[in-house]
């Protein structure tokens, strides 16, 4: 009598659990990829969006400057952004309620709730230096329709008289945020130099 063994292969048992797991480690891994570069552009896209916002702050705030100084730089003889820095305009003035940008009296500071909202000269290095104001730009009737915005500006106009021209130069920065401890705020400034 012949005895008939038949030996079983146990080496492949398991071998297929270990492939499925492999391929689903390997489809997780580059889903989790994908989601981190989408992230990753997400907030790339959110940044540069709160930068646009923070450059036309800063050209907003620029452009008043440039006007009240060059337009409408003569109120009743009085300057505006005077050459030594020293303010001829004061917010008892008559002339100063005529002195807006964005809704807000950059003399008097109505309208405005940041920094007191007061153009002031600065002192700088023991000596007159420049004059400085500041500017909420805000969505204050919603007439937009979007979600209400708020963004912040600050210039700083600079006059030197060189004896035959007066040099100008205007210092615009924009905030995307009027809140300084956002790890979000961006800023963004703007320097315009001419003579006049």
């Amino acid at each position: 009598m012949k005895n008939i063994f038949i030996q079983k292969n146990t080496k492949q048992k398991g071998f297929t659990l270990l492939f499925a797991v492999l391929v689903s480690t390997l489809v997780v891994s580059i889903g989790a990829t994908i989601i981190s570069i989408a992230l990753r552009q997400t907030i790339l896209s959110g940044t540069t969006r709160e930068s646009q916002y923070a450059f036309y702050a800063a050209n907003t705030i620029l452009e008043c400057a440039h006007y009240w100084d060059t337009t409408n730089k003569d109120l009743n003889g009085k300057l505006v952004f005077p050459v030594d820095g020293i303010a001829q305009i004061t917010d008892t003035d008559i002339e100063a309620q005529d002195v807006t940008c964005a809704d807000v009296n950059i003399i008097t500071g109505s309208g405005n709730e940041i920094n007191g909202g007061l153009a002031r000269p600065m002192i700088e290095d023991g000596e007159t230096g420049g004059f400085k104001f500041f500017l909420l730009i805000k969505d204050r009737a919603n007439i937009s329709g979007l979600l209400p915005y708020e963004y912040c500006a600050e210039a700083v106009i600079y006059k030197y008289d060189n004896g035959s021209t007066i040099t100008t130069t205007i210092e615009a920065k924009g905030y995307n945020t009027c809140d300084e401890n956002n790890p979000r705020r961006v800023e963004r400034g703007l320097v315009e130099q001419y003579e006049s």
